[in-house]
């Protein structure tokens, strides 16, 4: 993919993205789109440190 024109390369990794059903921001710069995706981040990882406690309570509890 080295020797195709930079352009190609950046619509052929467009294409790939798409593909695996993801969806493009319509505009990159749109702050509110940065912190809509950064709140979903920290649900996430909070909801994974929620997870991470239950499950080592719930090991806690079979030992």
């Amino acid at each position: 993919m080295a020797d195709l024109p930079q352009e190609s390369r950046q619509y052929q990794t467009k294409n790939r993205f798409l593909a695996r059903g993801n969806s493009l921001p319509t505009s990159t710069h749109d702050p509110g789109h940065y912190q809509e995706l950064l709140k979903r981040l920290w649900e996430l990882e909070r909801s994974h440190s929620e997870l991470k406690e239950q499950f080592q309570s719930l090991k806690t509890e079979r030992e």
